[in-house]
């Protein structure tokens, strides 16, 4: 549902959903990432994996706004927050 009402909005920007599920595959893709090798835009990750992303410093401050995203649909829960300087 999402990546149609994207698509149908950015139909210039490609879609490529890859679900990954096993937890050896989560820590593949972070490897990956800590080693250079960029294969998603977009990624989420676990709690137990947080930390591991963090001290990789693989998190980018995503400035939302700038990008047109609408203030309504941007959450910013600064109470959880992390500084990823």
């Amino acid at each position: 549902m999402y990546i149609k009402a994207f698509q149908k909005r950015y139909p210039f920007l490609k879609v490529n959903y890859k679900r990954v599920g096993s937890a050896g595959d989560r820590e593949r893709v972070i490897n990956e990432m800590t080693s250079g090798l960029f294969n998603y835009d977009v990624t989420h990750a676990s709690e137990a994996q947080v930390s591991t992303i963090i001290a990789a410093k693989l998190p980018h401050v995503v400035e939302w706004e700038k990008l047109g995203v609408s203030k309504i649909l941007i959450v910013c829960d600064t109470k959880n927050s992390y500084n990823f300087d």
